[in-house]
């Protein structure tokens, strides 16, 4: 099974399969699949090279698993770090169609269930190593069901499992979801060890069950509150989003349940144009004012704007209210623009499908003016205006065809 026994076993466990999850997220990353597609790789791919250890332990707190979950998923998307608020990383879906798999969450699920497919052995070894312990070894020397500690300071692997089925641990985390939600009950109907669960309709087996309840834990779902909660999570970033050194640049208004109105639109959207316009809200363009003094990066300092606009820097905010940018945008899409506020062009008010294609169609052309190698010269400097412009000019004509227009 590749799992090591006696001491720092789990630290030991986990330490090959976290490289190869890292090794997994880089192969994805480099792959550069649309956003739907990379998040089901990370599902399907990356997440489930840890399925075996988990079977017998959660994953040891030297390893800040937690910690990975959100850099991993910045990294599929191709976006700067801490862009996305982590309430939004659980409601990808919203704007993707799927939502990554919170790995400890993954981890917990896989544990309960094996736990629950060998119930009844379990319980029965544990009887066992009960009664013949029991008399023989002090208090001292026993831990949790009053097993052995075997002089080793990490809980042994039945201990972890009998823990999962009893809801201890990690798992409490199902009494929770259950007291937040009646839908999620069904796990508390009929005691685990002495009969079979009934699975609620749609879920392909206990796993992907325990999955869901566990996500209720993390979601800002409250029933028909979820657009309220959602759009003031939104506020709060597009506040971040639209200041510089805390200092609001652009003035913001909120009409009042803007995103109701809002979320009806998306609904009519390609993911591609949702996620642009969650990235615009969030902030998340890969500008070098974002990736200043990374020295991964190709450019470790701020550039000017890119289409050559004066006393402008290659920042998000510039490029919300760049004349050369949504010009190039309006003439490609052939659309026309009532107000050029910024709080009209992220459709906060009076938000309509020709403001986020024009948003979509802004966000893609800047990315391909910074990944084309014509705007740049040898050393990664930026080109004259003129010939960038040209240029972007021309890559007009690829990044039409991923907005939907009509």
């Amino acid at each position: 099974m590749g799992w090591f026994l006696g001491r720092d076993d789990s630290r030991l466990s986990f330490e090959s399969p976290l490289n190869k999850l890292s090794g997994r997220i880089d192969e994805i990353v480099h792959g550069k699949a649309p956003a739907a597609a990379a998040l089901l790789r990370f599902n399907q791919r990356a997440a489930t090279v840890l399925s075996y250890v988990f079977l017998f332990a959660l994953c040891p707190c030297v390893f800040k698993l937690p910690a990975r979950n959100q850099p991993a998923i910045h990294s599929i998307l191709r976006i700067p770090p801490n862009s996305l608020p982590q309430a939004i990383v659980h409601e990808l879906a919203h704007f993707s169609i799927i939502d990554p798999v919170w790995l400890e969450d993954y981890g917990a699920a896989c544990m309960l269930r094996f736990a629950y497919s060998e119930r009844r052995f379990l319980r029965e070894l544990c009887s066992l190593i009960q009664s013949r312990v029991h008399d023989v070894l002090p208090a001292s020397e026993l831990i949790e069901q009053y097993l052995p500690k075997g002089g080793i300071s990490s809980p042994s692997i039945l201990s972890n499992l009998i823990n999962a089925l009893e809801f201890k641990g990690y798992h409490n985390k199902i009494l929770n979801a259950v007291s937040m939600s009646c839908e999620h009950s069904w796990i508390l109907n009929v005691p685990l060890v002495q009969s079979d669960l009934t699975i609620p309709r749609g879920f392909s087996g206990i796993q992907s069950a325990i999955l869901s309840v566990f996500k209720c834990t993390r979601s800002i779902r409250d029933g028909f509150n979820f657009p309220i909660n959602l759009q003031r999570i939104l506020e709060a970033k597009a506040r971040v989003t639209l200041s510089v050194k805390g200092e609001v640049i652009h003035p913001i208004l909120f009409t009042p349940n803007w995103y109701r109105e809002l979320h009806l639109l998306l609904a009519r959207c390609n993911s591609f144009t949702r996620l642009c316009w969650l990235k615009a809200v969030s902030g998340a363009w890969c500008t070098s004012a974002r990736f200043a003094g990374a020295p991964s990066k190709k450019h470790c300092h701020v550039l000017p704007c890119v289409f050559g606009c004066n006393d402008s820097v290659d920042e998000i905010c510039h490029y919300l209210v760049c004349p050369v940018l949504w010009q190039l945008a309006r003439e490609s899409l052939s659309l026309s623009e009532s107000s050029v506020f910024v709080s009209e062009r992220l459709c906060f008010c009076n938000p309509s499908i020709e403001k986020l294609n024009l948003l979509a169609f802004v966000h893609s052309l800047y990315h391909a003016v910074c990944n084309d190698a014509g705007c740049f010269g040898a050393e990664a400097d930026l080109l004259s205006p003129a010939i960038v412009q040209d240029r972007a000019h021309q890559l007009c004509r690829n990044v039409r065809h991923l907005i939907r227009v009509g």
